[in-house]
Parts: C-alpha cells; structure tokens; sequence
C-alpha cells in the first residue's frame, strides 16, 4: 500500500487550531495537545498548533516538511485587516505574502475552489497605523505574523502551500495594540496570567478583551471552514 498524500495546516494559536480540528473531525496524535490528525478521504491530514510570530512559524514548518514531507501546506487563522472593504469574519486568501523589510515575495498555490485575491504583509511584532501606511498604499489585503514565513519555507522545499485567514480587527479601530501580544504564550496558546494582571490593572478592558476574544472566534471559524472545504475539494479530486 502506497503513502497516502499529506495536507499538513498550521495554525499559530489555539483558538485558530480548534476550529479545524472539529471541521475536519481530526484526533489527538497520542496524547499531543498540539498535533492532530486525521483522514479526509485519500488525504491524510496533519492540523499542528505552530506558536506566534515569524521565529515560530519557521520552526513549526521545518520540522513538519522534516516529519510529515507533506504534498501541502495550509496556514489557517486570522488576521489584521487592510483593505478598508474588509469586515470582521471576511475570508482573505494569500495570493502571495511578503514579511515586512524583506523583499522577497512568496506566491501561494490555489487549493479547493477558493479563488486568491490577497495579499499579506507579515511582522514579527504588532505595528501602529502609521507603520503599516506604506503596506496599505502598496495594495496589501491583511496583516499577520507567520503567512510569509511559512511560504518561505515551503518554497525552499518545493511544497505548494495556501494561506486562509479570517479578518479578526482592522487597522484604524485600535482593538490590536503592543499589549495584546502579552496575552498569548509564545506555542499559541491563551496566556490566562496575563489577561487577569490585565484586567486587575484596568477592569475597563474587559469589554475590549470580550470584543477581540468574540472577534477571534468569529474569524478563526472562517478560516477553519474555508481550510476545511478546500481540503474536502482536494480530497474529492
């Protein structure tokens, strides 16, 4: 019996990886919190939860090409909306992604019946309006921290990979700041310490942080249903 194709999807954070992992009914690999598993009819499908950030990203995707040799690699999350068309829940699909100084241009492959329209800058930290001005003049579509990354690394190993985000915030309503990022653990997962240091230093940001968290959720599920389908469709042939 041959070696069943592999569609590995990385997701940054926890709130991103459950959403996939129901939508595609996978299964704890042993007992791992972070990898799961599954199959999609010919497909065998690989869900990892990759951490926050540029450094993460490419870490998480080495050692999945290392691992699994997938024949694909989907990014599945959300992220920063650009376009001033964009709202909360909308589906951006990486056209091709670009991380913020870096020249270099990484260009995604098609997957399901998902048309990509997007383009993504990708940071290594949270930046202001006004150092994202030049990213929204040039045309980008969104903002996150691993899409172009990832594409990197899979370019270099000659994978095709895809990218599906969901819009969670959009840049003007000052949602995301600098301190959002003390709210997630560097492995994706929903640094609880933190929120509560937050809110005991201001109780006002609780409806902030039920905004972002509602936001997330809403965006992560897009993600994960739009990751679902195109995996499905490849699947079906």
């Amino acid at each position: 019996m041959g070696r069943m194709p592999t569609v590995t999807i990385i997701t940054p954070m926890s709130i991103e990886l459950r959403p996939v992992v129901a939508a595609l009914a996978l299964r704890r690999d042993g007992g791992s919190t972070r990898r799961f598993v599954g199959e999609v009819g010919t497909l065998r499908v690989v869900a990892l939860l990759g951490g926050v950030g540029p450094a993460a990203a490419e870490a998480c995707c080495s050692e999945a090409i290392r691992r699994d040799a997938p024949d694909h690699v989907v990014v599945a999350g959300i992220a920063g909306g650009l376009a001033p068309t964009l709202r909360i829940g909308d589906l951006v699909i990486a056209s091709e992604a670009v991380l913020h100084g870096d020249p270099r241009v990484v260009r995604a492959a098609g997957l399901g019946s998902h048309t990509a329209s997007g383009r993504i800058i990708t940071t290594d930290t949270i930046l202001s309006d006004a150092e994202l001005a030049a990213d929204i003049a040039a045309g980008f579509t969104a903002v996150d921290m691993e899409t172009a990354v990832i594409g990197a690394v899979c370019e270099d190993a000659g994978i095709p990979w895809s990218a599906f985000r969901g819009i969670s915030d959009r840049v003007g309503e000052g949602v995301i700041d600098d301190s959002t990022m003390e709210l997630v653990n560097n492995d994706g997962t929903t640094n609880l310490a933190a929120a509560v240091r937050r809110l005991l230093r201001d109780p006002s940001a609780a409806r902030q942080l039920a905004r972002m968290r509602r936001d997330s959720k809403v965006a992560a599920a897009t993600a994960a249903t739009a990751t679902a389908s195109a995996v499905r469709h490849l699947a079906a042939g």
